[in-house]
């Protein structure tokens, strides 16, 4: 049951650290980032299986509390076990709502760590990862951009959105035939709670969620290896290409709206990093 609370008195002073401020902002060695994102995606798994064991164990009080109480009334000698049931499945309540601190916003372990286990291979093994990843939730406080004042939408007679700008993940490293790469991930979000009255006088409360996310790569590959040729620009999509004496500059920025509040896929992140590397083309073969 308190799995989470053991897997986080084994984490080191590093790993502490992470989890206390919820980012991960450093250079790192590739093996040792992607075993930085690995421990805290374990501890929030433990604190779902925590959390988990701690829901069955109220609900058995609350299933069992009334039927102690009935046996309660007809021997009073009972009536000090319901009681007893309340007090603890409202404990259990407050230990779950701790064990909210061991979660993780989703893309983190479906979107991040798999961009970079993906990368792995490409990076220089004698070059730090620069990375920026933040660990806290998306609807955090601070990073609630603002509350819209109640409005009317078809059927719905109160409308209240509430927005968030997360910029969640961004990062650059040096690559084996000596590329730079860059890449950033931002997530604007709205939820919109939206109320509107049916039949009998009731009233019914839905929440919408919009997403939009910007996705920025920058690419910048040796003029001496490489030309790179004008890319086709595509909806939802922009590339631009820069040259200096030494090397050319692919840019590469795309928006992703969903409705939904789901992650972003890992290939959606890596298909911007490939279109910078269609654009060029080796005028040499690299060692």
């Amino acid at each position: 049951m308190f799995e989470a609370y053991r897997t986080r008195a084994r984490l080191t002073s590093a790993e502490r650290q992470v989890y206390d401020e919820k980012i991960i902002d450093g250079s790192f060695a590739p093996a040792d980032l992607l075993a930085h994102i690995s421990t805290q995606v374990e501890l929030a798994r433990a604190g779902q299986l925590s959390a988990r064991a701690l829901k069955q164990a109220t609900i058995m009080c609350c299933v069992f509390a009334p039927l102690l109480a009935v046996l309660g009334l007809l021997d009073p000698r009972w009536l000090a076990l319901p009681a007893a049931l309340i007090v603890l499945a409202v404990l259990l309540g407050l230990a779950r709502r701790q064990l909210k601190r061991f979660e993780l916003p989703g893309q983190v372990p479906a979107t991040a760590f798999p961009f970079i286990i993906a990368l792995k291979h490409d990076l220089a093994p004698t070059e730090p990862v620069r990375v920026r990843l933040e660990l806290s939730q998306p609807t955090a406080a601070a990073k609630r951009l603002g509350v819209s004042e109640p409005y009317k939408l078809k059927a719905y007679y109160k409308v209240v959105d509430t927005t968030y700008e997360d910029p969640w993940f961004e990062g650059e490293a040096r690559l084996t035939d000596g590329c730079h790469l860059r890449w950033s991930v931002t997530d604007e979000l709205r939820m919109s709670v939206r109320k509107k009255r049916k039949s009998r006088g009731r009233t019914k409360q839905k929440t919408c969620w919009y997403k939009t996310s910007q996705i920025e790569v920058h690419v910048s590959f040796p003029a001496k290896r490489y030309s790179v040729e004008a890319v086709p620009e595509l909806s939802g999509q922009k590339v631009s290409v820069r040259q200096n004496d030494k090397r050319w500059t692919v840019a590469v920025k795309r928006t992703l709206k969903r409705k939904s509040f789901e992650p972003l896929k890992p290939r959606q992140l890596l298909d911007a990093v490939g279109v910078a590397f269609r654009a060029a083309k080796p005028t040499r073969r690299v060692a």
